[in-house]
Parts: structure tokens; C-alpha cells; sequence
């Protein structure tokens, strides 16, 4: 995890801080902080403007490279996810994007003998073929063969008999929080009062350059903007 007072030393180091004269607030920093978490995920998990016909697959993106699994993984959940007598799963107030969905089938369970467990994949249905399936009399779903559909804050199954499911998704990141305590009119940072960022200490140096453009904008520090732009076009 990055340290958010680690990365205010660097922000302010690079920044020049105590020379330049360059000031910001608390307030306007954790701003930043937040932009910057949210632009990084985007970032990793795959940017729609990155997106053109005949290249289906985005420049940086989930699973295009184990280097994007390996940045997301701090936001990669697997939950169990109780299903109602409806059919239907409700979904993590977290949730960001769907990686997989399994449930257990269990074998022998009423013929005295031992039961056995089978891990069953659950396949996802669109709008436009979900009632197609329940249709179909040949891959009508089954405990086999389960599918599910997302609907706005749910997710629903077939059959409804499934009970619980194994959900893996990538949540949303956690917000970063740069805490403080005020000693002599001056903000002394407290870790009791912060929060980390969720991505590797690796990606630190990545992290702070976003931070750094947009507190350069914020503060109208141009020479501190055009060097933050030469690092962007090198690649965060």
C-alpha cells in the first residue's frame, strides 16, 4: 500500500515545495489524493476512449498483462453472495466490474454416502437473450448449467435453487485520506486519522505525477505543469 504522508514528501519534494513557495491546502491535497485514485483505476481497468474499431482490446486494461492484474489486484473481491427464494443476488455497494461467478454443486448429499462438491461455472446472459434461454427447451438452464443476468442492483439467476454464489469482482478504491492533528496553528500528519492508498508501493512515483497535475493546474504553477506533462508523455 502507498503511505499517504510517504506520498506528500515526494509530492512536496518534487513540487519544491519550502523553495518554490508553492502552496496548497489539506483540503485541496486529498482532493487531489481522490482524483488520482479514481484516474489510476480507470487507467488500469481500461480507458473506453482507448477503445476503436478493429482493436477491440484497450492499451492498458484488465487482464490484457499480468503487470494490470498485478496493479488491480488490491481491489480484486470474492464474495459469497447469499440468492433469495426469487432467484436473485443483490449487488456489492462496491462493485465495479464482474470477473467471475461460481456456485457448489454438491453430489450423493441424500444417498448416505460421502457428498462431493463440483465448482460450476455460471454463464452470464445479456438483456436480449435471457428470455431466449428460459425458452430453450434443449440449453434451458440447470443446476449444470446455471446462467445469470445483471439487472440495476441485482443480479438474477436460473434456477433460483442455487442458495449462494461465489462472486469475484473489482471493487471501488478505497478513498485516500492525508490526516492531521493541529500542533501550534500547523497540520501534523496522524495516521489514526488517514487512510492509504490501496495500490503497491511500486506504483508511488505513477500515483504522484497525477496528483502533481492536477495540483499544478490548481495552483496555476505552469513550470511545474509542463514538467508533470513531459513525464505523462513518457507514460504513467
Amino acid at each position: 500500500m502507498i503511505n499517504v504522508n510517504e506520498l506528500k514528501i515526494f509530492i512536496d519534494f518534487i513540487a519544491n515545495k519550502e523553495q518554490s513557495g508553492t502552496a496548497y491546502s489539506i483540503n485541496q491535497l486529498n482532493n487531489a489524493f481522490q482524483a488520482a485514485n479514481i484516474d489510476f483505476f480507470n487507467l488500469r481497468y481500461g480507458l473506453p476512449e482507448e477503445y476503436a474499431p478493429g482493436t477491440p482490446v484497450p492499451i492498458q486494461g484488465y487482464e490484457v498483462t499480468q503487470k494490470m492484474k498485478d496493479d488491480l489486484k488490491a481491489c480484486k473481491v470474492v464474495a459469497t453472495l447469499p440468492v433469495t427464494s426469487s432467484g436473485e443476488m443483490i449487488l456489492p455497494s462496491d462493485y465495479v466490474h464482474y470477473t467471475a461467478m461460481t456456485y457448489t454443486k454438491v453430489l450423493n448429499a441424500n444417498c448416505g454416502e460421502s457428498p462431493i462438491s463440483r465448482r460450476k461455472q455460471i454463464e452470464v446472459i445479456d438483456d436480449d437473450k435471457w428470455d431466449e434461454r428460459l425458452d430453450n427447451s434443449i440449453k434451458f438452464p440447470s443446476l449444470d448449467f446455471p446462467v445469470a443476468n445483471f439487472l440495476s442492483d441485482r443480479i438474477r439467476c436460473e434456477p433460483k435453487t442455487l442458495k449462494e454464489v461465489e462472486f469475484s469482482y473489482l471493487r471501488i478504491p478505497n478513498k485516500p485520506i492525508w490526516g492531521y492533528t493541529i500542533q501550534n496553528g500547523v497540520e501534523i500528519y496522524d495516521a489514526n486519522l488517514s487512510t492509504d492508498f490501496d495500490w503497491s508501493g511500486t506504483l508511488l512515483t505513477n500515483i504522484g505525477r497525477i496528483i502533481l497535475g492536477y495540483l499544478s493546474i490548481n495552483l496555476r504553477d505552469d513550470e511545474l505543469h509542463s514538467a508533470i506533462e513531459e513525464y505523462k508523455d513518457k507514460g504513467v
